[in-house]
């Protein structure tokens, strides 16, 4: 990927320590070069002229930054253990009361088994990561979601309760996107990646980051308590082009 003379793309997927590698990435530009909108419905907003003085975007704003751009940025993302994530999702979305989730999580109750067992909320965690990797923009305009939303988490529902496009169309729509990415990494191993990043970047080498959103105030249902042999099945139902695509992390890192 080209350097677009210093631009950088954080492409972040939720739940991924997006919060601490933000954190990071902004002490390393001046204010006025950071991008600080990170939602979809703010970047669509945004005229072209805007983005030109930026040189840091970081948010969940998929494969429509890069062609809003006149090049290419350097692309960064991090992926998580599947289960570990939406576990991680779920407890957000319970903790949350203006997510567009939250009502409908609060009413299946607390058992995965019937969280998961409701079509709306299990396409919402199914395959997250690799849904906002391959997703790409429709081109007659977003889809009606499958719940009623509106303002800020219109864009967010889109990636969400978009129709996924089958395992194997996904898989290899994500695949070659993640191989696209100039650094890839996992939260796992978030200080690696903040090295390497530097390396190429020609930063100062990063201190030890800390994990700005590891304990989120507010307990869910799941939070703190080892996963039954079920519940992890389970999961792992959901999770299946997820799994495949956090190995290829793994093995990009």
């Amino acid at each position: 990927m080209g350097d677009a003379g210093g631009t950088l793309y954080f492409w972040h997927i939720p739940k991924t320590a997006g919060t601490t590698l933000t954190q990071w990435l902004e002490a390393q530009y001046r204010p006025e070069e950071v991008y600080r909108p990170h939602l979809l419905p703010d970047l669509r907003g945004t005229a072209a002229q805007d983005l030109l003085a930026k040189r840091l975007f970081r948010g969940h704003f998929g494969s429509e930054l890069p062609r809003r751009l006149p090049v290419s940025p350097t692309t960064v993302t991090v992926l998580r253990e599947p289960r570990a994530r939406t576990v991680s999702h779920l407890g957000h979305i319970w903790r949350t009361p203006d997510h567009y989730l939250h009502r409908r999580l609060h009413a299946a109750g607390e058992r995965l088994p019937d969280v998961l067992a409701d079509p709306v909320l299990r396409r919402a965690v199914s395959d997250v990561q690799a849904r906002y990797l391959g997703r790409t923009p429709p081109r007659r305009g977003p889809r009606r979601p499958l719940v009623t939303v509106s303002g800020q988490l219109l864009a967010q529902a889109e990636y969400e309760l978009a129709p996924v496009p089958g395992r194997a169309r996904l898989r290899r729509r994500a695949a070659r996107r993640l191989g696209g990415m100039g650094v890839v990494g996992v939260t796992d191993r978030i200080d690696d990646l903040a090295y390497r990043l530097a390396t190429r970047l020609g930063w100062s080498e990063p201190d030890d980051l800390s994990r700005a959103n590891a304990a989120p105030s507010g307990a869910s249902p799941w939070s703190g308590r080892r996963l039954q042999p079920a519940e992890r099945s389970l999961l792992d139902d959901v999770n299946r082009v997820d799994a495949d695509l956090y190995r290829l992390a793994q093995r990009l890192t």
